[in-house]
């Protein structure tokens, strides 16, 4: 299983719509997977056609920040839409991203469960996401972090590959590794550059389909 192409952006003025991009050289089977980041608690009023929450809830930053997960698998991209539009219950400053995995199992997306850290102190440098289990040689494990604020720098947990990360709007990113025997993930823990409110997440998706 691979990561492709991968699109990030905000936008630094509160709008009524979040904009997410569809990466480039997507293939059917792709699966994509995104995440908003919103300023405030708001809810997602309208979900484009296809796309599924990943978070039964939105993870919220001491009600300052929100961040949304969703999933979407490619089924022909001579007809997909260039972008999707997530409207928000209220317009508010936003950063959203979306990346597309090859060779998922596109009838049971995810190999473990999903794990969730959130953290309203204000006062740490790092968020350690809890680990989860998989059952498949080859999972992909994905984490995202989303900061309550537009001017912060994060870096991934060690051994992963960063997919991309916004600022501008709310702070996002999302990062993905490689598991390739099943079992324990173990924590992802996320850097700061200083210290402030965040919220993260973890989950596998399963391999199918032939090798890349």
């Amino acid at each position: 299983m691979i990561a492709g192409a991968s699109w990030a952006g905000f936008d630094g003025e509160a709008t009524p719509d979040v904009i997410v991009e569809r990466p480039e050289g997507v293939v059917a089977g792709d699966v994509l997977i995104a995440q908003v980041v919103v300023d405030g608690a708001p809810t997602v009023s309208s979900v484009p056609a296809g796309w599924s929450p990943v978070l039964t809830s939105p993870l919220t930053i001491a009600s300052a920040a929100s961040v949304f997960v969703f999933t979407y698998v490619v089924t022909d991209p001579a007809v997909e839409p260039m972008s999707w539009a997530f409207g928000l219950s209220t317009p508010l400053k936003w950063s959203a991203g979306v990346t597309a995995f090859g060779n998922v199992d596109t009838v049971t997306l995810f190999d473990s469960g999903l794990s969730v850290r959130t953290d309203g102190s204000y006062s740490k440098a790092t968020l350690s996401v809890p680990s989860v289990s998989t059952q498949s040689a080859g999972a992909m494990l994905v984490s995202g972090i989303g900061v309550d604020t537009g001017t912060i720098a994060v870096t991934e947990p060690l051994g992963w590959t960063k997919a991309w990360e916004a600022s501008g709007g709310q702070v996002g990113a999302l990062a993905y590794r490689l598991l390739e025997q099943p079992g324990s993930s173990g924590s992802a823990k996320w850097e700061l550059n200083r210290t402030h409110g965040t919220a993260g997440w973890m989950i596998s998706l399963r391999p199918g389909g032939s090798p890349a």
